[in-house]
């Protein structure tokens, strides 16, 4: 690998951990888990699934799209 190619893989993975941060941020509405009531993490649990299950579909459709 050259540095230009060290340096994309470096960046990529910054980027996707900040926006994974920011996906769970929006789930939880800026609240703590300990802050929300029952129905509040339920729901942030199932949006959260969604959120990763869209994840997924994307990366297929980026394989099948090479």
């Amino acid at each position: 690998m050259n540095g230009n190619q060290v340096l994309r893989l470096v960046m990529r993975m910054i980027f996707n951990r900040g926006a994974d941060a920011a996906m769970r941020h929006a789930a939880n509405r800026g609240k703590r888990p300990d802050e929300m009531t029952a129905d509040e993490r339920e729901q942030s649990k199932t949006t959260q699934q969604q959120m990763k299950s869209a994840r997924q579909g994307l990366n297929i459709a980026r394989r099948l799209m090479r």
